[in-house]
Parts: structure tokens; C-alpha cells; sequence
């Protein structure tokens, strides 16, 4: 199974989906970590969605998770295409997450984020945060 964090600026602590230049991938089946470019951080709009879609592309199954990873969008698109959240503290890093687990604790997957894990931009009605286009 493959399993992906964002990494920050740090190189260990595991931030939202735009937050970090680096997506990192755990393959707990040959135990064996890469580290992607995180095409997040070079595109002005639909940042989380850019993201998922780099994810998905590398058959990513479980996203480490801390508060506010995804929004509303990039967690629906997430969620139809399979990909579970290993929910975690904000301000967790890689290793200690990986502490003790060879997969991700079964407890601690969820198929949906709760509504208050997620990103929700400031300005409700101007309706273009980071550039997405909303179409009812």
C-alpha cells in the first residue's frame, strides 16, 4: 500500500497538502520511500486539487492527514477516487507518525475527514479562495 504525507520546509514534519515542496511516499509493501515534487506549490489556483491528482497518479491509497490538509474539493475528489486519511495532530512528524506501524493503524483511517478537519477558506462569499471555480 502506498501511503503519502506532504513534508514541510523542515524535511520531517507533515503539513496540509499546499504547505510542503515535497510529497513523500511510503510503499509499506517493499518498504521503500520516495520523494515527489509537490506540483502544489508552483500553481496559483486549484492548489489542493493539483495535488490529489499527483497523489492519485502515483496510486497513493492513504494521505497523512493533519488539520485542514484538504478542502471541501480535493477531499471529495480524494474520497470518490479511494483514497482513505490517516488522521494525525498538526505538528506530527514522518517518523514518530511511522512509530511502531509497519501500515497505517487500521483505528486511525478514515474514509471522510470530519467537517472541522478540513480547510475552509476565510472569505465565504467572494467564493474564489486560491482561485477555484465553483459551479453549483
Amino acid at each position: 500500500m502506498k501511503v503519502a504525507a506532504v513534508i514541510g520546509e523542515d524535511g520531517k514534519t507533515v503539513v496540509p497538502l499546499t504547505d510542503g515542496g515535497v510529497i513523500r511516499i511510503l510503499d509499506t509493501e517493499l518498504g521503500r520511500t520516495t520523494e515527489i515534487r509537490n506540483p502544489a506549490i508552483s500553481v496559483q489556483s486549484g492548489r489542493r486539487l493539483v495535488a490529489v491528482q499527483e497523489l492519485l497518479s502515483h496510486g497513493v491509497r492513504v494521505v497523512i492527514s493533519p488539520p485542514r490538509t484538504f478542502c471541501s474539493h480535493s477531499h471529495q475528489m480524494a474520497v470518490k477516487n479511494g483514497i482513505r486519511f490517516w488522521d494525525v495532530p498538526e505538528g506530527s512528524n514522518w517518523d514518530e507518525v511511522w512509530q511502531g506501524h509497519q501500515e497505517p493503524p487500521t483505528e486511525a483511517v478514515m474514509e471522510k475527514i470530519p467537517l472541522e478537519l478540513l480547510h475552509i477558506p476565510n472569505h465565504h462569499h467572494n467564493h474564489d479562495h486560491h482561485g477555484h471555480e465553483h459551479h453549483a
